[in-house]
């Protein structure tokens, strides 16, 4: 008996193991090469949060749907990440709630002011002109 208990608690710390920390960060080292890309949360989706990428291929976070955003204090509306990102770069970006259950296109951001994202996978260059496509 004693042997089963061992065994089992061995294998539930492997697979404890094997699934890594799926808990990602937004914190990256070199904050001078940071964008802000903001997400307009009109559809109130529940835990927002953000996958992204290089657009030739690698990811910045370990495991879908990516850490959660932050939310603007001022504009509940709003949620925010800050990603690298240097000029001449492509960033993919997929906003997404729920769990992983609702979810913008892939989208690219290539201009360090075309930052604004809305829940129909439009992309602007200000808050108030997101904010008009969806009212």
């Amino acid at each position: 008996m004693k042997k089963r208990v061992i065994v089992l608690m061995f294998l539930f710390v492997f697979s404890l193991a094997a699934c890594g920390d799926t808990e990602d960060d937004l914190e990256f080292d070199d904050e001078e090469s940071l964008i802000r890309v903001w997400f307009y949360n009109s559809d109130e989706w529940e835990d927002v949060r953000v996958w992204a990428w290089e657009i030739d291929g690698d990811q910045f976070f370990e495991a879908w749907p990516g850490p959660e955003v932050i939310q603007d204090e001022d504009d509940p509306d709003w949620f925010y990440a800050d990603l690298p990102f240097e000029p001449g770069d492509e960033l993919g970006v997929i906003f997404n709630g729920e769990g992983g259950a609702v979810q913008t296109s892939d989208l690219t951001i290539d201009d360090k002011d075309s930052v604004y994202i809305t829940v129909n996978n439009q992309i602007f260059d200000s808050k108030e002109d997101a904010e008009a496509s969806i009212d």
